[in-house]
């Protein structure tokens, strides 16, 4: 299934198709659940919800190059896309934040997959936000992390050892051995954390 030319196609509700294309200047929106791959073609776009809200895929979804996914936030909330097989994200694809309210949350998932997230987005749009973008191998999602007063004066400890503190400052390597490894990559026991910020 492909959609028309130029077009919306925004679904409250359930679809199914095997193979669900957004192509060229099309959107797909709507509080949704779709059963069958979701494959966003360059130009296309993913929008979940009518403000905020959630696309749920029972299959894999593929973001091409040159494809766009447009995520609202709102106060401590934002969209979701959720996957229940792997998410496959190719360097030319855009993720695009947008607020509309201020963003007070410390952290929401905006894209999980119940089997393996591969790439990452090549551009983010932040639109004026103070807003990072965290990448968890472990949590297998995508999340936002506001650069706000709370995040920044936190400290790491054994009480939150899944946890990682984005802040102006290097966290020192606590009880949990939670610390930054570098600018943009961050550790947790094993496990890897890319924060897409330059």
């Amino acid at each position: 299934l492909t959609q028309a030319a130029g077009s919306v196609f925004r679904v409250n509700g359930n679809i199914t198709a095997p193979n669900f294309t957004v192509g060229n200047n099309n959107t797909f929106a709507g509080n949704t659940t779709l059963t069958g791959n979701l494959n966003v073609a360059s130009g296309g776009r993913v929008a979940p919800g009518n403000s905020i809200g959630t696309q749920n895929v029972v299959g894999d979804v593929n973001f091409a190059n040159g494809s766009i996914f447009d995520v609202e936030l709102s106060g401590t909330t934002a969209d979701l896309l959720n996957v229940t097989g792997n998410i496959t994200i190719n360097n030319g694809a855009t993720l695009n934040l947008i607020e509309l309210t201020p963003f007070t949350g410390l952290s929401a998932n905006i894209l999980t997959a119940t089997g393996a997230i591969t790439g990452t987005f090549g551009t983010v749009n932040r639109n004026g936000a103070n807003l990072s973008v965290l990448y968890s191998p472990t949590s297998l999602s995508v999340g936002i992390i506001a650069l706000n007063t709370s995040a920044v004066n936190a400290l790491a400890n054994a009480s939150i050892a899944s946890t990682i503190l984005l802040g102006d400052t290097i966290l020192e390597q606590s009880s949990d051995h939670a610390f930054m490894a570098g600018k943009n990559l961050w550790i947790t026991g094993e496990s890897p954390f890319n924060d897409s910020d330059p």
